[in-house]
């Protein structure tokens, strides 16, 4: 059974050296908004974060990297005709296919039911919204970006006996705010359970935390709020932005970051007749503070009086 309620969270994680996401039309630099000077990551970089972790844990995941005989990597195209076991889709057969499709996939693949999923194939084209989706990623304080220059110990091309000179660039540090939503009306279509949910949840704490690629190394969960609503179109709204560092230019760690709650105990409380429940997870070295007075982990939580907290119990990490 779908979920009844919606749920909106808040996800921070941080970054030490490495580059939380890279722009391909900008050398792979990670992305800066020129404005404010933020760090940028999408929410693509995240999903992949999160089936990452669901594929190493053994669950069926649809959009993932598989090479054909060649080598190449198979479109999404090529994945849903692997699903449909067929090589090519007959003109007669294409309402049939598409119903298979919008069935099947959700039923099938975790990512598919949580953040749906667009194929396109000659007369069934298919369209699926699925009910997780988070905004885009914005650093809570102002990184440095650093470049390195690296070389390879194999030639490039005909070079003879030498190795290729490239760049590398990261963030000295970066501590990195999404915000999220589970529609209860989007989950109806793909049937995204609360099983889900509770795998979702997993998956980004202990996919942030297991990151081991050399621009994904030092990634670490901070914070991790999940607020759902009691009446299923309730929802509070711009949560994310209730919580900022109380100096973001000079954080160079998490230890030397102090977050403010006072917006979001306020935005919480002030609507809690239609909060169900909140459940929570805090690094233990994140700090917090209230109208500017640092207050403990547990204190804040005291601060939510009326509402239902619990803390997750996450898994697998």
């Amino acid at each position: 059974m779908s979920i009844k309620n919606r749920y909106e969270l808040v996800f921070v994680y941080d970054v030490r050296d490495a580059n939380p996401n890279g722009d391909p039309d900008s050398s792979n630099m990670p992305r800066i908004d020129d404005g404010t000077g933020e760090n940028i990551v999408t929410d693509v970089r995240l999903k992949r974060t999160i089936r990452d972790y669901w594929l190493a844990n053994g669950k069926e995941v649809l959009v993932r990297a598989v090479t054909d005989d060649e080598g190449n990597r198979k479109s999404m195209e090529a994945l849903a005709l692997d699903f449909l076991g067929v090589e090519k889709i007959k003109k007669k057969e294409a309402s049939n296919y598409r119903s298979k499709l919008m069935d099947g996939l959700p039923e099938k693949y975790i990512d598919v039911r949580s953040f749906g999923a667009a194929v396109t194939l000659t007369g069934a084209n298919v369209s699926i919204t699925g009910p997780v989706q988070f905004g885009l990623g914005r650093s809570m304080n102002i990184p440095n970006i650093q470049s390195r220059t690296i070389t390879t110990s194999l030639a490039s091309g005909e070079e003879k006996g030498q190795g290729t000179f490239g760049s590398y660039h990261t963030v000295d540090y970066s501590i990195i705010k999404f915000h999220g939503l589970i529609s209860e009306i989007s989950a109806k279509e793909t049937e995204f359970t609360e099983e889900d949910a509770t795998e979702l949840i997993n998956a980004l704490w202990c996919g942030t935390k297991q990151l081991n690629t050399r621009s994904k190394f030092n990634h670490m969960p901070r914070i991790l709020i999940v607020v759902e609503s009691k009446e299923s179109t309730a929802q509070i709204g711009d949560l994310d932005l209730t919580m900022n560092l109380i100096d973001k230019e000079d954080v160079d760690s998490i230890e030397a970051g102090v977050i403010e709650t006072k917006r979001f105990v306020n935005r919480v409380t002030s609507m809690k007749s239609n909060i169900k429940e909140i459940k929570y997870k805090f690094d233990k070295d994140v700090k917090f503070a209230f109208d500017s007075k640092e207050i403990s982990q547990t204190d804040l939580i005291k601060k939510l009086s009326g509402i239902s907290c619990v803390e997750l119990d996450i898994e697998g990490c």
